[in-house]
């Protein structure tokens, strides 16, 4: 089982796979040149029992979309870590069984709407999610990922 880190800051996109060690700390580096930040993050987690877990932040503060009060990886859903000049970072962990089985990925070459009705391109039966909620606009001619976990997590695009 492996664990993957999904990164988004605003139009930087980062995809990290979570070393197989046990019973250790490991720092992953959430670098400002990649992520066009202010500064590099220093993002502190450790594995026990082959449980990955977020340790406590030091310069920086982690908000969660999912209210559980668990620290681990495998249950937190999507979260955010908000650095010490209020940008945010949206991660998305993804347990997987081996690191060979990627996220699916999307080619976005046009608008793309989603919602709880049917006519959008991606329908999400939740009591979260709107008749048209979202859509993702291409503005340039530019090649644009959109991340999809295939996990049960629904979709929250957080600003």
């Amino acid at each position: 089982m492996s664990v993957i880190l999904s990164v988004y800051v605003k139009d930087s996109f980062q995809e990290f796979i979570l070393p197989p060690v046990i019973n250790a700390d490991y720092t992953l580096l959430l670098s400002k040149d990649v992520l066009r930040i202010q500064r590099d993050v220093h993002f502190e987690l450790e594995n026990i029992d082959n449980v990955w877990k977020v340790k406590p932040p030091v310069n920086y503060k982690i908000k969660r979309v999912n209210h559980n009060g668990s620290n681990c990886l495998d249950e937190m859903g999507p979260f955010q870590i908000e650095t010490e000049y209020q940008e945010r970072i949206s991660v998305v962990p993804s347990v997987v069984d081996t690191i060979f089985h990627p996220l699916q990925k999307y080619l976005i070459v046009r608008d793309i709407r989603i919602g709880k009705d049917a006519l959008n391109d991606i329908v999400y039966d939740s009591p979260m999610v709107s008749k048209n909620h979202a859509i993702i606009t291409v503005k340039e001619m530019v090649t644009i990922y959109w991340i999809i976990p295939q996990m049960e997590h629904t979709l929250t695009i957080i600003k």
